[in-house]
């Protein structure tokens, strides 16, 4: 995996609208997001499609019960003709009366990702980003007033640098890349070493030095059955493993979730695709351990 890849899988995981700290997953399932944002919805996909908009509904079936709308949690994109989101919408209700909406706009230059805005508590939280032969090498954290009276709508009055972050990137031999995530006053908070163990098999170790108990790991590798095999492995947390069958078009078309840790698979998920456009329709996943079904639908427009 080379640095710019590395970097475009951070991207993808800004786009599917995951909480990152910094520029790794930090869970099992921005693990789980990112992998199927990256296989099922690359840009070259969406230019292909001609999308426009996606949005995504969840359904769940329980038991001896009917499938059910699950009305608390709703996504939406609108996708520019490169194939990269503009803006992510996502509504989350709290309660029987309140609801949550959160946006998030995408901005670029020279096709790259420079700015990201988003509602927040107080403001409008602004990540800039500043490239070096197309990787980052700083992130620029500062928050704006926006007076707009709708949150969908962007009218920013004012701007303050909150923090700046750098990166600084070494190699070790021919296989191994460092990154330093260093504060203004050159204090490193985070390492992350990639590490390509052989052809079929890379490991990625995040540390954090003043904060070790959030350490963690990611491997991915391929079987020799051509399985595809990604593990999240922290000090908090339970081992969670993936483990993707792919398609004719080299798409996942089902996976097996494990509990590495209890060594037993908690789930199990089928994708559908639309054979005219190729975008994907359905996920739908059964959890092993109460045989609930919760089903993700994808619905689309498309440019003319």
């Amino acid at each position: 995996m080379t640095p710019t890849s590395k970097y475009l899988i951070l991207l993808f995981l800004f786009i599917f609208g995951i909480q990152t700290k910094g520029v790794c997953q930090n869970n099992s399932n921005e693990l789980l997001n990112e992998y199927l944002w990256k296989k099922s919805f690359d840009s070259t996909q969406l230019i292909s499609s001609k999308t426009q908009t996606i949005t995504k509904t969840y359904f769940l079936k329980k038991p001896l019960k009917p499938i059910i709308k699950t009305k608390s949690r709703q996504e939406y994109w609108e996708i520019n003709k490169f194939g990269k989101a503009s803006i992510k919408i996502n509504t989350v209700a709290l309660n029987d009366t309140i609801t949550d909406t959160n946006v998030t706009w995408f901005f670029y230059k020279n096709n790259e990702l420079s700015i990201i805005k988003k509602t927040g508590i107080g403001g409008i939280s602004v990540k800039s980003i500043e490239y070096n032969n197309g990787i980052p090498y700083s992130f620029i954290y500062g928050k704006s007033h926006n007076a707009s009276n709708t949150k969908t709508k962007l009218n920013l009055t004012s701007y303050t640098e909150e923090r700046k972050e750098f990166i600084e990137h070494s190699r070790i031999g021919n296989s191994t890349r460092l990154e330093k995530h260093k504060s203004k006053d050159s204090v490193v908070f985070k390492t992350i070493l990639t590490e390509q163990i052989d052809s079929n098999h890379t490991q990625i170790t995040t540390q954090f030095p003043f904060y070790s108990e959030n350490d963690f790991i990611i491997t991915k590798g391929i079987t020799k059955q051509g399985v595809v095999k990604l593990c999240f492995d922290s000090k908090k947390r339970e081992s969670t493993c993936f483990e993707f069958k792919l398609d004719e078009q080299n798409r996942p078309k089902e996976f097996d979730t494990w509990n590495n840790t209890k060594k037993i698979k908690t789930h199990f998920a089928e994708l559908i695709y639309d054979e005219e456009t190729g975008n994907l329709k359905a996920i739908i996943s059964k959890n092993l351990t109460n045989q609930t079904i919760e089903i993700i639908k994808y619905h689309y427009t498309y440019y003319d």
